[in-house]
């Protein structure tokens, strides 16, 4: 269990003795951290206690000082990930392994070889591109025309 605390909708001048004052007869605090959002003019703090069930206590507990909105949640530790973009790799038959279709990716024969991962992308969305780079094309053709017989 984590031995944090969040309080949000504070006033927008609360400070870390305000904070201590109202969590201090919990128990021992370890460190406190407030936050200001400039835009909604309001605070949010987050308090550490020296074990998880001072944390427990402070959240669950009514203050005499607290205003009507005051909202008070133990935080969650959050673990450290490394958020990567996601590759597939394709299989040497062309069924790629995410939504096993053949059609799904662009074809890799002669571009990729099957050590090289690719990503997926929609049908659909090929098509469009394919067909946007084709009319584009008639039309600057066509433009030069017109542009040509004048």
């Amino acid at each position: 269990m984590t031995d944090w605390i969040k309080i949000t909708n504070l006033p927008f001048f609360y400070d870390e003795e305000e904070a201590l004052d109202m969590f201090g007869d919990v128990g021992p605090v370890k460190w406190i951290h407030v936050e200001r959002v400039n835009v909604l003019l309001k605070s949010t703090a987050y308090v550490q206690f020296t074990n998880s069930k001072s944390a427990r206590l402070a959240a669950i507990s009514e203050h005499e000082n607290c205003t009507l909105h005051l909202t008070l949640q133990v935080v969650n530790k959050q673990k450290k990930t490394n958020i990567k973009k996601k590759k597939y790799r394709e299989r040497s038959n062309g069924i790629c392994r995410h939504c096993n279709k053949s059609a799904c990716h662009l074809e890799s024969k002669g571009i990729f070889d099957n050590s090289e991962s690719i990503e997926c992308a929609s049908v659909t969305y090929l098509c469009f591109v394919s067909w946007f780079r084709f009319s584009f094309f008639f039309f600057f053709l066509f433009q030069q025309d017109n542009y040509s017989n004048k």
